[in-house]
């Protein structure tokens, strides 16, 4: 590990490997509020049993690593998905302080599928109101956000959700955020179809933000 991170080893007991890392990561007398779990991959498409429960059940962010990925020596800069879904405006904020406190750019994504067969017109509208909403939290984010945390917005298109990602360039470098759906439990993390689909085409690490976290 790099001189400037501290590293320290815990034994933790529980029923379950799941249980163990949530109630660790819950511990509120070594809990700073800016917790991470991080897991990887069993394969591209498809999640292991212990992140896979993870993904269905953590009450704290849980940074997903692609099988594969290999480690960069910095974080360069955060993509954080972002709709009109009641509690985004809570994601867009958690992505504001995690660019604050890693000091990186913020770059806030919208996409875009209109299905196979979409109309030219229908792509245009909601395209249109894409960018009306990015322009909207961009104001947000460099309201609050440092000079040197640049902040910019995309629009992905495809004929769904995994294309229009897979359309769009992520330097090796960077991390995507993504929230949690709307079946999730309060403070709890469910991974819904749009995230799914984004971790199977991202080749980079993607955090999954707990609802209402």
């Amino acid at each position: 590990m790099p001189s400037d991170v501290s590293v320290t080893g815990r034994i933790q007991r529980a029923e379950s490997i799941v249980e163990g890392l949530i109630a660790e990561a819950e511990d509120a007398e070594r809990s700073s509020g800016d917790d991470l779990i991080v897991v990887g991959t069993s394969h591209r498409v498809r999640l292991g049993s212990i992140a896979d429960a993870l993904l269905h059940s953590s009450a704290v962010p849980v940074a997903l690593a692609p099988i594969g990925f290999e480690p960069q020596r910095e974080v360069t800069r955060i993509t954080c998905a972002t709709g009109v879904r009641e509690g985004d405006e809570i994601l867009l904020d958690y992505a504001i302080r995690t660019a604050a406190a890693w000091k990186v750019p913020l770059r806030l994504m919208s996409l875009i599928a209109v299905g196979e067969g979409g109309s030219e017109k229908r792509q245009q509208e909601w395209t249109k109101l894409a960018k009306l909403h990015l322009n909207h939290v961009a104001e947000t984010a460099r309201e609050k956000l440092p000079a040197e945390c640049q902040v910019t917005t995309i629009v992905g298109h495809g004929t769904s959700m995994g294309d229009a990602v897979s359309r769009l360039e992520f330097a090796a470098s960077e991390v995507a955020i993504v929230g949690s759906s709307r079946l999730a439990q309060p403070k709890r993390i469910f991974l819904g179809r749009t995230a799914n689909k984004m971790m199977r085409v991202l080749a980079v690490p993607m955090i999954v933000v707990p609802r209402g976290y």
